[in-house]
Parts: structure tokens; C-alpha cells; sequence
């Protein structure tokens, strides 16, 4: 019998490029932080190394392997996060950050994906449940698509001051 679980779309060399270039090139951070946000890391421990590094920065404090390390420690979820060794490993498997831009745009688009699974999952079990106007159904069920495009864009057209 085939399986037809799916997993929800997401790229983890991306996200992993995305943080091993920060912690080789310290203006990685300024290519990305205009293109993702915290939540459109897939992966729970890469969400975390990704505040960490947002956090770190805000304190300007350094953006590196051993700080990153320390700063994990100090919190008690090192092993949280792969440990050590999947923090080093995020160096070691990236040459230079020259692309960073272009993986965090395919970040950001799996993002956009699962948030329209999600939306679309939402419409899908509520197309079961007793409507009393389908106008107003279909009204709903625009808006809350619409709603995906609308924070994307409006993130994207902030300038930084």
C-alpha cells in the first residue's frame, strides 16, 4: 500500500545555507533579514538559531560559532538546537554566503506554501460545515488567501531606518 502522507514543503539545505552563511560573512544577516522572518524557518532548531542570531545582534554582540555556542549554553538548550557539532556543521557545509539572498527566497516561498496549505485545509474542513450564504462563504475564504499575500508584501515594502 503507498503512503500518501506528505511532508509540507520546506528545503533544508536552504535553511541550513541561510545560517551557516551569517556565521561565516557578519553582513549575511542585513541580505536576509528584508526577505525572511523567524517563522518561515521550517524546522524547529533552525528557528532557534535564527532568534539567537536576531537576538545577539540586537545586544551587538558577535555573530560566531563560539558565541552562538555560549549563548546556547547559557539558555540550557544546546542540545536543543543539534549541539555543537550541527552548529559547526552549518560553517563547514558552506563555502560563502554570495548566495544567501536566493536561499532565503526559497525560504521564504516554502513558507508561503505551507501558510497556504494551512489556509486552504482551513476552507477545505469548513466547505463540510452547514453555510448559511455562500457569498459570504466565498467572501471569507478570499480573504483569508488574501491575507497571505497582503503580510508578505507589506513585510517586503518596509524600508529599513
Amino acid at each position: 500500500m503507498k503512503n500518501t502522507t506528505k511532508l509540507l514543503p520546506h528545503n533544508k539545505d536552504a535553511e541550513q545555507s541561510i545560517l551557516g552563511g551569517i556565521l561565516i560573512d557578519k553582513d549575511a544577516l542585513h541580505k536576509v533579514s528584508d526577505i525572511i522572518r523567524i517563522e518561515d524557518f521550517y524546522f524547529e532548531h533552525h528557528r532557534l538559531i535564527y532568534q539567537a542570531i536576531i537576538d545577539m545582534t540586537d545586544r551587538n554582540e558577535p555573530i560566531d560559532l563560539i558565541s552562538l555556542t555560549d549563548y546556547f549554553l547559557k539558555k540550557g538548550i544546546l542540545d536543543k538546537v543539534g549541539g555543537a557539532g550541527y552548529l559547526s556543521s552549518l560553517i563547514d557545509n558552506i563555502a560563502s554566503s554570495a548566495n544567501i539572498s536566493h536561499y532565503a527566497k526559497i525560504v521564504k516561498e516554502k513558507a508561503i506554501l505551507r501558510k497556504l496549505i494551512n489556509i486552504s485545509g482551513d476552507i477545505y474542513n469548513s466547505c463540510f460545515e452547514p453555510v448559511e450564504d455562500v457569498d459570504t462563504f466565498l467572501d471569507k475564504a478570499e480573504e483569508k488567501i488574501f491575507s497571505i499575500t497582503q503580510k508578505e508584501r507589506t513585510i517586503n515594502s518596509l524600508t529599513p531606518i
